[in-house]
């Protein structure tokens, strides 16, 4: 993920408690990847939504809206979490000049 705006790594645990509003990434120059690592979470992207189990991933642009939900196994299950792996990469749709001139025009700033 070298010289990638906006990108990101990370590991994120979400509970019952954990609320998400509708969001927005900062443009459509990269894809996103959640891999959902235990657990269910609802993934809401736009108009279409897609539940996500152990073990399985989805890749978006999330220049899109978009919103995640944890799903509980059980009703009214309290303890319910799930683990979630997101990463950032380019958009492959962008050839490498692209990428070149869109880092270099925000590393100026």
């Amino acid at each position: 993920m070298i010289n990638i705006p906006f990108a990101s790594t990370y590991f994120m645990s979400i509970s019952k408690q954990t609320e998400f509003k509708k969001a927005f990434g900062p443009s459509n120059t990269r894809l996103r990847l959640v891999q959902c690592l235990k657990g269910q979470v609802k993934l809401v992207v736009g108009e279409e939504s897609r539940t996500l189990q152990e073990g399985e991933l989805a890749i978006g642009d999330d220049s899109y809206e978009n919103s995640l939900r944890l799903m509980a196994t059980v009703k009214h299950d309290e303890a319910a979490e799930a683990l979630l792996l997101v990463a950032d990469f380019w958009h492959p749709d962008l050839s490498l000049e692209e990428r070149k001139c869109i880092f270099e025009s925000l590393v100026k700033l």
